[in-house]
């Protein structure tokens, strides 16, 4: 291995640690750790605040998205609308044995519904907003809403028109509907996974100590002195203009960050009257918008240097330069075992663009169809991106839920490593029978 790739594995392997320890503030870790690893691989600040900046770039629209999809969402609770939706949802899912259990399978519904367009902004915003309330109310943890919707959005992320599958047929030179019909059998196998990985958490949650009796919960009228429950027409507008602004995210008319700048002026001018009024409000929900909109941009310099930089190309390079010879007709399930933490060190993009293309040749010059190969690297890593700090809508989801990335990979890498373990046989024997 070059000096490129063990400074930029020592960079990655020492973040994940640290995050998970949570000894400082990921601000700090994602500011300072890639920025010390650039030094140490020669290159000057004029160069590491270049590669910064192109980090920036790329995260802009996470930026965006971070501040004024937080601020919209918290006017929304503000003026009592989840409060009135929430009640009804809780008194249904009553009605079953294990409310709890429901409650998170309900869950990752949900998920798979909202994750139709391949959007993880949209699935973000459907999701959590709704269900946040349920599990505060239930005493459930966030973290297990986190996971349940991350392993079927990993399952989801096999459409034709999301970016893995869009990615792994270029490499394969299909057209990706094509591709998609080799591997829906272990797409829909890897959806139903999902929704029994959700009953398993409810019962977990159970075991915690979360309420699993709809007679323990407190279910109260809408508190009446919120702005909805005054005012039946404001909860049909803001209903109403919620169901808009997701249906504007599903369509694509607007960029994402634009449109819920504008979905957000609205919400901020009909709810609430004169500048001052708006002005104290901004200044109530400020403090969480600012921590996550730091965090996301401090992603940006993470992305920035390790992939500008060259570290993440150099150590794609280097995992395949070691491999033996007598394992290269097994190199895709190899990297499929390790996908989770491939994924948490590379991101999304040097996975699938530059990680695939090389296994794909390696295998096929050991007579492996690289078909098989591409979709057996595929299918298990859905999962896996739940966890990598490399992606910025994680840092997103883990900010409106109110945890840290790290709280959330210590938390979830059990559960997402075994369920990627067992999507390798799945997506083994059901693509061999197309073969």
């Amino acid at each position: 291995m070059d000096l490129l790739t063990i400074i930029g594995l020592l960079t990655l392997v020492l973040l994940v640690i640290l995050l998970m320890k949570s000894p400082v503030s990921p601000i700090v870790l994602f500011t300072l750790i890639p920025t010390i690893g650039g030094l140490a691989a020669g290159y000057s600040l004029k160069e590491i605040s270049g590669f910064a900046k192109l980090g920036f770039a790329s995260v802009q629209t996470s930026v965006i998205v971070t501040a004024f999809a937080i601020l919209y969402f918290s006017i929304m609770s503000d003026v009592g609308m989840f409060d009135i939706l929430t009640n009804p949802i809780i008194r249904k899912a009553g009605k079953s044995k294990n409310p709890a259990s429901a409650i998170i399978v309900a869950t990752a519904m949900i998920a798979a519904i909202g994750h139709m367009d391949g959007a993880g902004t949209t699935t973000i915003m459907i999701t959590l907003p709704m269900m946040m309330p349920l599990f505060d109310k239930m005493k459930m943890d966030r973290r297990a809403l986190a996971l349940a919707m991350g392993v079927v959005v990993g399952a989801m992320n096999l459409l034709p028109w999301t970016g893995p599958t869009r990615h792994t047929a270029i490499v394969l030179d299909m057209d990706p509907v094509a591709l998609w019909r080799y591997i829906l059998p272990a797409q829909i196998i890897m959806v139903l996974l999902g929704f029994a990985a959700a009953y398993l958490l409810g019962r977990r949650e159970i075991r915690r100590g979360a309420v699993n009796s709809i007679e323990d919960i407190a279910i109260e009228p809408e508190k009446t002195e919120s702005l909805c429950a005054l005012h039946r027409g404001y909860f049909i507008f803001n209903l109403l203009l919620t169901a808009a602004l997701l249906a504007a995210l599903v369509a694509g008319i607007m960029n994402s960050g634009f449109t819920f700048m504008v979905f957000t002026g609205i919400a901020m001018a009909v709810n609430y009257r004169g500048k001052k009024q708006q002005g104290r409000k901004i200044k109530q929900f400020s403090p969480e918008i600012l921590n996550m909109v730091l965090n996301v941009i401090s992603v940006g310099v993470l992305i920035g240097i390790i992939q500008e930089g060259g570290f993440v190309d150099a150590i794609a390079v280097s995992i395949m330069g070691v491999m033996p010879p007598a394992v290269g007709p097994f190199i895709y399930v190899i990297i499929a075992v390790i996908a989770a933490p491939l994924l948490m060190m590379l991101g999304t993009g040097a996975y699938y663009q530059g990680l695939m293309p090389v296994i794909v040749s390696v295998c096929a010059q050991y007579g492996v169809d690289p078909i098989l190969a591409a979709c057996v690297v595929l299918v298990p890593s859905g999962v896996s991106v739940c966890l990598s700090p490399m992606v910025p809508a994680n840092h997103v989801s883990c900010g409106m839920l109110g945890f840290e990335i790290g709280d959330f990979i210590n938390y979830a890498w059990k559960w997402v490593v075994i369920i990627s373990w067992i999507a390798i046989p799945i997506a083994y024997f059901t693509i061999k029978c197309f073969l």
